[in-house]
């Protein structure tokens, strides 16, 4: 009896270690099929990521593309407005040299008055002192006066005069024409400098002035 009881309890161990031992592979199973869910999970995280990436750098390479296309644009506006300004300057020269060359037809013969120093701004003869060493031409404006100015530079001699040979009125200016000639009856002293001008004051215009 002693033998058979023995037998039981050794049958019944292994019973319980056969029951202990599948539940040991159960759990194995189920730790398995755990770490190959997380793994799958992982692929599939992994998977959103690469494609994630792949987005972002897309959308940064057609940014990129937009922005060098847009400054493509902007150099060109640019290059056409540049294009329009110079023609539209051509243009104007182009038509104020027409107009100059062509408005010498004389209107009318100005009045004038030939001025000496004493009826000169102060201004105007600091200018003639300024400039007599050497021949000039030049215009000064008042409120009320237009005043032309001719000097013909230092001359080695004292029997000089300039006169005023033409004063006009044009369409769109004033044209002036002096000459250098020689006193009457004047005597001739060698070895000073003089230093012939003339200065004529007439009507106010707002036009160019042009000397011959």
């Amino acid at each position: 009896m002693g033998l058979e009881l023995k037998d039981k309890g050794i049958a019944a161990k292994r019973k319980d270690d056969c029951v202990n031992l599948a539940q040991t592979e159960n759990a194995k199973d189920d730790v398995g099929e755990k770490v190959e869910d997380e793994t799958k999970k992982g692929e599939t995280v992994e998977g959103e990521t690469e494609n994630g990436k792949n987005d972002v750098g897309e959308k940064v390479k057609d940014d990129t593309e937009k922005g060098i296309e847009n400054v493509r644009l902007v150099s060109r506006v640019q290059n056409i407005f540049r294009a329009v300004m110079l023609v539209g300057f051509l243009l104007a020269a182009l038509c104020a040299c027409e107009l100059t060359e062509t408005s010498e037809e004389k209107l009318k013969d100005l009045d004038y008055t030939v001025c000496d120093e004493s009826r000169l701004p102060h201004e105007l003869i600091d200018l003639i002192n300024e400039k007599k060493e050497e021949p000039f031409k030049f215009t000064y404006r008042t409120k009320d006066y237009l005043y032309i100015v001719v000097g013909y530079g230092a001359q080695d001699r004292m029997d000089l005069n300039v006169v005023m040979k033409e004063l006009y009125l044009t369409e769109n200016a004033i044209f002036v024409d002096t000459e250098l000639t020689t006193k009457e009856n004047a005597k001739l002293d060698k070895g000073l400098v003089s230093y012939p001008w003339i200065a004529v004051k007439c009507e106010l215009y707002d036009v160019q002035v042009n000397f011959k």
